[in-house]
């Protein structure tokens, strides 16, 4: 098995997935690939509340969103997703649907190539 499907198979067992928490510049403008490896399989993800993760999620329904660098309120996420099976699968289906609808390979597919006829 690849690593990468090795990873897939991961996220989709898992009870919630974490994104990234630092409060580099780099982490506040981008969205790790682990975090788009999540939603793509519809696991749970809790990720810094950063201006690059509102593109694509919204706090309580399509994520869990904590203040950069806040290690207590990372932790209150986590119990809140580990207590809450409802709020799992919520978080897990609202996540899925924001993949699908602003970065699946077909939506970025179809991008990239507008991009490119344009260049051409």
């Amino acid at each position: 098995m690849s690593s990468a499907a090795a990873s897939s198979k991961t996220y989709c067992h898992a009870g919630c997935c974490l994104g990234i928490f630092g409060t580099t510049g780099k982490a506040q403008r981008v969205i790790p690939n682990k975090a788009f490896q999540a939603i793509a399989c519809a696991a749970p993800l809790i990720t810094a509340d950063t201006t690059a993760a509102r593109e694509l999620l919204v706090d309580g329904e399509s994520a869990l969103l904590v203040p950069p660098g806040d290690a207590s309120a990372l932790a209150g996420a986590v119990r809140r997703l580990a207590a809450d099976s409802d709020l799992r699968r919520r978080i897990a289906a609202a996540g899925r649907a924001a993949y699908e609808r602003e970065a699946s390979e077909a939506v970025l597919g179809l991008r990239w190539r507008a991009i490119v006829e344009r260049l051409l």
